[in-house]
Formats: structure tokens, C-alpha cells, sequence
């Protein structure tokens, strides 16, 4: 088994059976159930760790556009290690597309952890790798063949002349400076004085209660992040029957 014995495993392959008991319609999109990025050989390039074919017929299905965003999200849940972050990548890459609404956006809890997790992987995977020239241009390659940071020769123009009026002069590179010494907040002996003399009229009583304040407001938030997550409410109901 390929993923964690767990809820949202036994939830992600009830979606998979519901969805390929039923005829595709045109509108559907194809899914992977085995990710293509866990296949050591692939059309995309990455190298995982299983054998075989991902575009295999039993390892396709045909789903709507909100069961694929489900699964994807459940796939972050059923990982642990690198499979977990290439799930969080690929949900990410999906919760980020701009031109289709069905697709985008999440629970914001759900989806600034996803955001997370797929950031910090990104980042370890490259930390203290130099770039080969074969993976400059392969990138180079690669946004020429999806449009990426292809501007137009007026977007290029206005680019190059919003750069030249950031230029400053050192006369004003000098009255900036002083500008900002002269904001710096600094608490000058006055205020401190003030502030322990309120301190002392205050009383330890007033300290006592300023700190029941922070731990009930602290009990607050530990006990909301004991309920459900939105991912949670989201999945329950999605089971419920129609």
C-alpha cells in the first residue's frame, strides 16, 4: 500500500470507487490515483521510487473539478516524508491556479498549511545545490513552453523606466537617511519613567489581572484548534448523503 492506513485514505479510494461507477462526461478531468510523481519514470521528469506505468487504465479516473481538488487535498493527509511533499506541492499548484474558480482557494487554514509544508520542501530540496547550466536552460525551456515572464516589448519598456525613476541621487540617498534616524522610535527617559511610575500606582493586582487575561485568551486558542479543521467539516460533508 502506498499510503498511510488512515480515514482520509479510506475517504480518498470511496471518492475513487464513487466516481468510477459512473460514466465520464466531458467536462470531467483525468486523475491519477498512484501520483504520476511517485513512478521512477515519468513524462514530467521527476524520479520516484515505484515501477511500472502511471498512465495506466486502472490508475486513471475520470472525476469532477471539485472531486479533483478534494483528492488532492487528501493526498497531503495520506503521506508522510517526500511523498507528503510532493503532494503538498502538487495541491498547492492547484489551490494557486488563477483561471479556473472551482479550482482555486481553500479554507485558509488548510491552505496556509499546504503553502507551508510545500515551501519548505521546495527549499530543502535546493538548499546549497548549485544550478548546472543543463538545469538553466531546462528551466529556460520550460517557461518559454508555459508562457512564464513572457512580456511584451510596451510591458518591457515600462519595466526599464519604472527601474530608472527608482535611481536617486546621493543628495537623495542623504536626506532619506536622516528622514529615517530622525523617525526611530526611541523611548526617551521620560517615558520610561512614566511607564514604571503606572506600573507602581497600578499595583501587583493590576500585573495579576493582565495576566489572567493572556492565559484565558491563550485556553481560547489552544481549544479552538482542538475542533474540527475546515478540511475536516469540508470531507464530512462531502460524505453526507445527497
Amino acid at each position: 500500500m502506498q499510503f498511510l492506513d488512515n480515514k482520509w485514505t479510506r475517504i480518498y479510494y470511496q471518492l475513487i470507487d464513487r466516481a468510477r461507477s459512473r460514466s465520464p462526461e466531458r467536462e470531467h478531468e483525468l486523475h491519477h490515483v498512484i501520483p504520476v510523481s511517485f513512478y521512477r519514470t515519468n513524462r514530467r521528469g521527476s524520479t520516484g521510487w515505484l515501477a511500472g506505468d502511471p498512465d495506466s487504465a486502472d490508475n486513471l479516473v475520470s472525476v469532477t473539478v471539485r472531486e479533483h481538488r478534494l483528492l488532492h487535498l487528501l493526498l497531503t493527509r495520506m503521506c508522510v516524508g517526500e511523498a507528503r511533499a510532493k503532494m503538498c506541492l502538487a495541491a498547492k499548484m492547484m489551490l494557486d491556479q488563477k483561471t479556473d474558480p472551482a479550482r482555486r482557494g481553500s479554507k485558509s487554514r488548510v491552505y496556509e498549511e499546504i503553502r507551508l509544508e510545500a515551501n519548505r520542501s521546495v527549499g530543502n530540496r535546493h538548499r546549497g545545490k548549485r544550478r548546472t547550466p543543463e538545469d538553466i536552460e531546462r528551466q529556460r525551456q520550460s517557461r518559454i513552453r508555459t508562457g512564464a515572464n513572457q512580456f511584451s516589448e510596451e510591458h518591457r519598456a515600462k519595466i526599464a523606466e519604472a527601474a530608472r525613476r527608482k535611481i536617486k541621487s546621493p543628495e537623495e540617498i542623504a536626506k532619506f537617511k536622516a528622514t529615517m534616524q530622525a523617525r526611530q522610535h526611541r523611548r526617551s527617559a521620560e517615558a520610561t519613567a512614566k511607564m514604571l511610575e503606572t506600573r507602581r500606582l497600578k499595583g501587583p493586582e493590576w500585573a495579576e489581572a493582565v495576566k489572567a487575561k493572556w492565559r484565558e485568551s491563550r485556553r481560547k486558542s489552544l481549544l479552538a484548534r482542538a475542533v474540527k479543521t475546515p478540511l475536516e467539516h469540508e470531507l464530512a460533508a462531502e460524505q453526507k448523503p445527497r
